[in-house]
């Protein structure tokens, strides 16, 4: 039986697949508050079902791809208010990150995919990608099935009525309805309007963005700064009737059909071997 999943096979099996591609995909998730409604483990429940997802598809197209197992943790310092939030700091991320990567460039990867469906894990990946590509000579790409569906939806390339991202509310709840609908209850689904900690003249957006005036600034602030609900979005991300587990298959499976084309094609991408390295620090 071909297989693709790194932590099911062999190191025999591991072998001869290394000897076939040089594309692996890395799963990153989170464990953090994604609203009142959706599990704390939201993000590594989508890198996981859409992995399981473009594994299958890629052995039923003959596409060879190493596919590894799910980093269960991210970087969510801001997160921390909420009970159940485990955070890595960035050094030592970036420090896991990077020995992955080795590894994988020792057994001959020279194309990375990575999966991660949370944010706060974009800073450590781009550190790790960037240094790979100076020192390795290898190239990197990431996605997201909630980020890279939306990408989709708006280029029209899916045909879906949520139009943008959020955090734990109807996007992220579409999507656990849609492979998990057993752990997920609509009904304890809440939203509060943002609090004005700062009164009214400098009113968050979000965690992550203040508005002054007509516009706005990037800030660093926590998640309960904004919300008691730990979820946050645009107005039309709190219409939670428009959340559906339909919904969520569509994006799902609109996302894995296009990275899958792209894991073909980037198997046949030619890498020059810029530089031969160890697993020196």
């Amino acid at each position: 039986m071909k297989k693709n999943l790194l932590n099911e096979m062999t190191w025999k099996e591991a072998k001869i697949l290394f000897k076939k591609t040089d594309v692996a995909i890395i799963n990153c998730g989170a464990i953090h508050p994604h609203g009142s409604a959706c599990p704390l483990g939201t993000d590594n429940i989508g890198a996981y079902e859409v992995s399981k997802k473009i594994s299958k598809k890629c052995l039923e197209q003959g596409i060879d791809v190493v596919i590894l197992p799910n980093i269960p943790f991210g970087y969510n310092y801001y997160h921390g208010d909420f009970e159940g939030n485990i955070s890595i700091d960035k050094p030592t991320l970036i420090s896991y990150y990077w020995n992955v990567v080795k590894w994988l460039h020792k057994w001959g990867i020279r194309k990375i995919i990575w999966n991660s469906t949370h944010g706060g894990n974009e800073p450590c990946i781009e550190d790790v990608s960037s240094r790979a590509r100076r020192e390795f000579g290898m190239i990197a790409v990431r996605f997201a099935w909630d980020s890279t569906g939306m990408t989709l939806t708006q280029d029209g390339l899916i045909n879906t009525p949520i139009k943008e991202g959020d955090e734990g509310l109807i996007l992220e709840m579409s999507l656990v309805a849609a492979v998990r609908p057993e752990i997920i209850d609509f009904s304890d689904a809440a939203f509060k309007e943002y609090e004005k900690p700062f009164g009214d003249e400098f009113q968050i957006v979000d965690p992550h963005h203040i508005l002054f005036g007509k516009s706005t600034l990037y800030t660093y602030l926590t998640t309960r700064d904004a919300t008691s609900t730990g979820g946050y979005g645009g107005p039309e991300q709190r219409n939670y009737s428009k959340a559906s587990a339909e919904s969520g298959k569509i994006i799902i499976n609109g996302v894995v059909d296009y990275i899958v084309d792209f894991i073909k094609a980037f198997t046949e991408l030619k890498l020059k071997n810029r530089i031969n390295s160890d697993l020196g620090t």
